[in-house]
């Protein structure tokens, strides 16, 4: 590789670097999304019917500390969105928790 093309690349580099950065920055600035949010991001298609609002409030409680327990049974029927809010939850929760 020519001198050119080494300043060039590290040039580059650096500028990715410092892309990353301001995007940490930014991201701390804003902060977590709120699970509702976190939610429609990740699980694109999810209908908020009255049983996905009441589990996404309790799972907030469970975040915030507000229960007085750190488990909760979620009964409903299959294919009621149950794991998938689940796992998004858990996504959520890790974001704001690193």
């Amino acid at each position: 590789m020519s001198g050119a093309s080494l300043a060039l690349r590290a040039r580059a580099e650096m500028e990715l670097r410092q892309r990353g950065a301001r995007r940490r920055i930014e991201a701390a600035q804003i902060g977590p999304p709120t699970l509702r949010q976190h939610m429609e991001r990740v699980i694109p298609g999810l209908l908020w019917l009255p049983h996905v609002e009441t589990i996404a409030r309790v799972l907030e409680r469970l975040a915030s500390g507000e229960l007085w327990t750190n488990k909760v049974f979620i009964a409903a029927p299959p294919q009621a969105g149950k794991s998938t809010m689940t796992r998004a939850f858990a996504s959520w929760w890790l974001r704001r928790h690193p």
